[in-house]
Formats: structure tokens, C-alpha cells, sequence
């Protein structure tokens, strides 16, 4: 085929040695550039193309799955709709029985099913219940978005209570949860150890038990980061040191919130940023100069995530945190079977 153009001297027939060129050329590009995924994964003798692996999964079992169950929740302050889980113990709810409450906040970016794909936490609790040394509880699993599980600064994102308010009132009508504090839990990881912080902290009238994996503080936060929009939308555009203080759990410790019959456990690994590993010893330092019970474990060679410090640390917090519910019943049945005094009769 020949093709004309306006110049007339390109409107020629190329010599054989050119056309030697051109279909060499050709013939290499056949060689040279890459196929298709579908035909490198269809061409025999080749190997499949490896797929981008999912960072979550959603895959639950059907025995586990057989014990949640999925809510919705309104919140009209948030004009937003949420879908949370929650795990039952085995063989369901017993009419006239209470039972202890563990409430779950997720990570930032990740889902409340997390703590049972990723943590797998059920199976240690039900490994414990089995056991006799743990009453079985309930567990709810929420869903908080990027929210921070903190009220904002502009006043029209309150996070925070969500989870005072809107969690623990629909989880209460919905199921027998047990009404003292000292069988209420709360646990988080990443952003979620920085909302179970500030909110135990805040409310020690619901929340006795206070776990934090890998807690962010939001002052080393943005010191790092300090143009992230979301740590700037949390504290507000202007970043004032009032504005962080009000929601920074160790601000919140040095002004007097929290309670000494409060236990905080704390957990991060040693290869983790500044935001997680310093401010975590940071916010136990002013605990404990406050007297509060605080513990923490440090997990070594190990960074923020569930396949790191965070699954490693379950056997640890769970434990104590059986140990404090098994305590707590004994109190209440000791209360309960303690003889009352009959009230004198009136003589006429």
C-alpha cells in the first residue's frame, strides 16, 4: 500500500533495503510489547497474573456468623446512617439474665468487622467463657467512619456521642446489658484507641474497663502532620492549643477526668511512629501521677496492625479484662445474697 502526503517527495516507493527495515521492525514490536492480562493468564505455559491481594476481608465463618447480628442505627445530628454488628454469646440470650457489655471502636479507614476478621477477638473470649473465667458478654462492634469517636470542634460532627448516646441507648433497648459500670467495657485500635481513651476518660460512669491499642495523640499528630485535613477539620482550621487540649487524652488526664476505680490498659509496638508509641507512654506518665491504674504493654519488633502488635496483644487484655468482670460479679452476688434488715413494725 503506498501512501500520498502534499510533499511530493515522499509520494515515492520505498527502496527494498527500507522495507527490509519496516518489517523487521514490525516483527520485533510482536516480541517486544507486553500481553494482555487476559492473554498471559490464558497462555499456556505461563503463569497466572497474580491479583492485587484486598487489604480487609469480610469473610466471617458460619458458625460466628450465626451469632451476629446487624443493626442500624439513625443519628440525625450526623445526617448519616449506621450499620453496626453485634457478636451474642453462645446459645443466645437467656430471659431474666444481664450480661456485660464490651463496646469496639475501629481504626481509622478500617470497618467494625475488623475486630473479628483481622483481631479474630471472639475466639479468645469464647476460649475464656468456656473455660469458666469469664462471664460471657456481649459485643458491639461500631461504626464510627473517619469520625475520630471525638465531637469536633465545629460542632456539627459530634463523634463522640454517637457512642455515649446513640450507641449505648440502642444497644440497651435491644438487649439485657448488665446497668453498673464496672461491667461495661470499652476498647479501640489506632483511632479507636484514641476514642476509647478520651471517652472512658470522660464518662467513667459508663465505662470501667478502658482498652487502647496503639492510641493516637492528637498533639504529636500534628506536629508531624500538621497540614492533614482531617486532624485539621477534627481541632479546627486555626489548630489552637485549647482546641486539641479539650479532646487530647492526656490533656484530659492533667484536668482532672478520670477515676481512680477506672483500669486503663495500654498497648503499642515498639516499631511504631511517635503519635503511637511516645504518646502512649506520655498519657500513662500523667495517669500515673494522678494515681489512676494504668498498665501498658510494650510489644517488641513489632509495628501498628492486627497481624502485628495489636493480635499479640489479646491474650494479655482479655484476660484482665475477665479477671475485673469475674471480680465485679462476685461483688454484686455478694450484695445481692447479703441478709436485708426487716423494717421495725409500728405498735399502735
Amino acid at each position: 500500500m503506498r501512501l500520498l502526503t502534499s510533499n511530493p517527495a515522499m509520494n515515492t516507493r520505498p527502496s527494498g533495503r527500507c522495507a527490509g527495515y519496516v518489517v523487521a521492525l514490525l516483527t520485533a514490536a510482536l516480541f517486544v510489547l507486553p500481553a494482555s492480562p487476559v492473554e498471559a493468564a490464558s497462555a499456556p505455559g505461563r503463569a497466572p497474573v497474580a491479583k492485587k491481594k484486598r487489604k480487609y476481608t469480610t469473610f466471617i465463618d458460619a458458625t460466628t456468623r450465626r451469632r451476629i447480628r446487624y443493626h442500624k442505627l439513625e443519628a440525625p445530628e450526623l445526617r448519616k446512617t449506621f450499620r453496626y454488628m453485634v457478636y451474642l454469646p453462645k446459645g443466645g440470650i437467656k430471659p431474666g439474665k444481664k450480661y456485660p457489655l464490651l463496646v469496639l471502636l475501629h481504626g481509622l479507614g478500617e470497618y467494625p468487622h475488623g475486630w473479628i476478621t483481622l483481631g479474630r477477638i471472639h475466639r479468645e473470649i469464647d476460649r475464656l467463657v468456656a473455660a469458666g473465667r469469664m462471664p460471657a458478654p456481649i459485643l458491639l462492634l461500631a461504626s464510627g467512619r473517619n469520625g475520630y469517636w471525638t465531637n469536633w470542634a465545629d460542632g456539627r460532627h459530634p463523634y463522640g456521642d454517637l457512642v455515649v448516646r446513640r450507641y449505648m441507648t440502642d444497644i440497651r433497648s435491644r438487649y439485657p446489658i448488665a446497668e453498673r459500670a464496672d461491667h461495661v467495657a470499652i476498647a479501640g485500635c489506632s483511632m479507636g484507641g484514641f476514642g476509647a481513651l478520651s471517652l472512658g476518660l470522660q464518662y467513667p460512669e459508663l465505662f470501667s474497663f478502658v482498652v487502647a491499642l496503639s492510641p493516637t495523640d492528637m498533639e504529636i499528630a500534628l506536629e508531624v502532620s500538621p497540614k492533614r485535613k482531617l486532624y485539621r477539620n477534627i481541632v479546627g482550621q486555626r489548630r489552637s492549643r485549647l482546641s486539641v487540649q479539650r479532646i487530647n487524652p492526656r490533656h484530659l488526664v492533667l484536668r482532672g477526668y478520670g477515676s481512680p476505680q477506672q483500669r486503663f490498659l495500654m498497648i503499642y509496638g515498639a516499631r511504631e511512629g511517635r503519635k503511637f508509641g511516645e504518646g502512649t507512654e506520655r498519657v500513662a506518665h500523667a495517669m500515673r501521677l494522678r494515681g489512676l491504674q494504668v498498665e501498658v504493654m510494650r510489644v517488641e519488633r513489632e509495628g501498628h496492625g492486627w497481624r502485628n502488635a495489636w493480635s499479640r496483644s489479646h491474650p494479655w487484655w482479655i484476660s484482665a479484662l475477665a479477671e475485673e468482670w469475674t471480680r465485679a460479679g462476685k461483688k454484686v452476688h455478694a450484695a445481692d445474697s447479703t441478709p436485708r434488715r426487716r423494717p421495725a413494725q409500728a405498735r399502735f
